[in-house]
C-alpha cells in the first residue's frame, strides 16, 4: 500500500515539474513573441518616420525647382530660412501616418540645405522620429530619375544590384537575389502591373504595384509595400502612370523619347556597313549606323561620344566592352522619327561596362554581365522589355550623364525644368540622421 502511494506521489511530483517546465517555456515564448511584436512595430514606425522626413524634403525640392522658390506664407512657409510643418500627412488611400517639419537654409543661394524631421504617428506623441539632411546645388535639371525604366516588362534572371529607382509598365520579375539601394534618397521598385520576387529582394525604400506584389515574404529591408490599384508614383493618376506616348517633349511620368532633329544635326560620322571588327574611335563624335550594326570579335570602342542606330534597326555586341575601364558612351536606338516608335533592339552577348545612357525603343537583352553608370531605358509600350539574363550592376548617375549629355533629350534635361524656376537644383548628398 505504501509502495502504491509512493508511486502516486512521484507521478504527481513529475506532473507538477512537467507543468512548471511547460509554463516556463510558454512564458519565455510569449515574452519573445511580445518582444518581436514590439520590435516589428517599432521598425514599422521608424519606416513611417523616415518616409515622412523624405516627404518633407521632396516638398522643399519641389518648391525650389517648380514652385518659384518663393516659399509663400500662404503655402505654409515662414521665416528667413523657410520652415513648414505638415500635420496629419496622409498617403494614397487617405491613411494618416504622421507629421513632418522641414527647413530650408540659404534658399536663395547656390547650395541650400534641406533638413526635415518625420514623426510617427504624430509629433506630440511620437513613437519614432527620423531626420534627413540634404545638400542641394544649383545646376542641371533631369527629367527622369530612374536607373532602370521599361516600357513593358523588366526581368532579373541573375543577381542584380541597382542604385536608384526601377519602374516598368509591365511585370517586374526577380528570379535571383537583387538589391535596390537608394541614390539621391530614392530606391523604389514601381510596377504598373505585377511585381514578383521569386528570390530575395532587398529594398530600403518602397515596392509598389498597380497589380499585385507577390511573394512578399521574399522582400527584405525597411520597405513600404503596397499593391492592388496603388499608383506607381506619387501624385500620378491611373491614366498617366509611366505611359510611352511617342512624345519627344518633357511630360511628367512619361518615358523620355529623343528628338530626331537634335540627333541628326549632331551626327559626325555615318557608317552604312552592318558589321564592324576593328577599333571605333567615338571621341567627341556622334556615329550613326543607319542599317544596324553587329560589333564582331576584334572590334573595340574608344573615346567619349555617342552611337546612334536609327530606322528601327538593331545593334548587337559580340565583343566585351570596358574590360579594363568603362566605355564612356551613350547608345541610342530609336525609330529615327519624332513621335514614332521603332522596333530596333539592343543585345549584349559579352560582358559590358558602360558609363552613360542605354536607350532603346524596343527590347534590351543582356546575355552576359552588364555594368552601367548612368541609366538604362526601353521605351515601347507593350514591347520594350529589358531582359537581364546575367548579373547586372546598374547605378543611376547624373554626373556621368551630365559629362556626356545624351543627344535628343534637351527638353528632358537642361538648366531649368519646363515651367519651373529659372535655375534648377540637384541633390549633392542625402543623409539620414539619428
Amino acid at each position: 500500500m505504501n509502495i502504491k502511494l509512493g508511486h502516486r506521489g512521484v507521478a504527481i511530483i513529475m506532473a507538477m515539474i512537467t507543468l512548471a517546465v511547460i509554463s516556463i517555456i510558454a512564458a519565455a515564448y510569449l515574452v519573445g513573441v511580445s518582444r518581436e511584436h514590439r520590435m516589428t512595430y517599432k521598425s514599422f514606425r521608424a519606416l513611417q518616420a523616415i518616409n515622412l522626413a523624405e516627404a518633407g524634403v521632396e516638398s522643399a525640392i519641389w518648391e525650389l525647382n517648380y514652385g518659384g522658390a518663393d516659399f509663400l506664407e500662404s503655402e505654409g512657409w515662414s521665416g528667413t530660412n523657410p520652415t513648414k510643418t505638415v500635420v496629419s500627412f496622409s498617403i494614397s488611400g487617405g491613411e494618416i501616418i504622421g507629421d513632418f517639419t522641414v527647413t530650408v537654409t540659404n534658399p536663395g543661394g547656390d547650395s541650400p540645405i534641406i533638413e526635415a524631421t518625420g514623426y510617427a504617428p504624430k509629433e506630440s506623441s511620437a513613437q519614432a522620429q527620423r531626420t534627413v539632411r540634404v545638400a542641394m546645388e544649383k545646376g542641371s535639371w533631369w527629367g527622369f530619375d530612374y536607373a532602370f525604366t521599361s516600357g513593358n516588362t523588366g526581368s532579373f534572371a541573375a543577381a542584380g544590384y541597382i542604385e536608384g529607382n526601377i519602374r516598368c509598365n509591365g511585370d517586374i520579375v526577380f528570379q535571383s537575389a537583387t538589391t535596390v539601394v537608394p541614390i539621391y534618397g530614392e530606391g523604389k521598385v514601381l510596377g504598373n502591373t505585377n511585381i514578383q520576387p521569386d528570390a530575395k529582394l532587398t529594398v530600403q525604400d518602397e515596392v509598389r504595384a498597380r497589380g499585385e506584389v507577390k511573394n512578399q515574404s521574399s522582400i527584405e529591408g525597411e520597405t513600404l509595400i503596397s499593391d492592388k490599384n496603388s499608383t506607381p508614383a506619387e501624385n500620378t493618376s491611373a491614366t498617366d502612370a509611366l505611359e510611352a506616348n511617342g512624345s519627344v517633349e518633357y511630360a511628367a511620368n512619361r518615358i523620355p523619347n529623343p528628338k530626331t532633329s537634335e540627333i541628326n544635326g549632331a551626327i559626325t560620322d555615318t557608317i552604312t556597313g552592318t558589321t564592324y571588327n576593328t577599333e571605333l574611335d567615338i571621341d567627341g563624335k556622334v556615329v550613326s549606323f543607319p542599317n544596324g550594326i553587329t560589333f564582331q570579335s576584334g572590334s573595340s570602342i574608344t573615346g567619349t561620344g555617342t552611337i546612334v542606330v536609327p530606322n528601327g534597326q538593331s545593334v548587337v555586341f559580340e565583343v566585351s566592352l570596358g574590360t579594363v575601364s568603362p566605355v564612356k558612351m551613350n547608345l541610342i536606338v530609336w525609330s529615327g522619327g519624332d513621335g514614332t516608335v521603332g522596333g530596333g533592339t539592343v543585345t549584349f552577348n559579352r560582358s559590358t561596362h558602360i558609363d552613360g545612357l542605354i536607350f532603346c525603343h524596343d527590347d534590351i537583352n543582356v546575355v552576359s554581365s552588364l555594368d552601367v553608370r548612368g541609366a538604362v531605358i526601353s521605351y515601347k509600350p507593350g514591347g520594350g522589355d529589358i531582359n537581364l539574363g546575367s548579373q547586372a550592376d546598374i547605378r543611376y548617375n547624373t554626373s556621368i550623364l551630365g559629362d556626356n549629355k545624351p543627344l535628343g533629350f534637351d527638353s528632358w534635361m537642361g538648366d531649368a525644368p519646363p515651367g519651373g524656376a529659372d535655375t534648377a537644383y540637384s541633390v549633392v548628398s542625402w543623409q539620414e540622421l539619428l
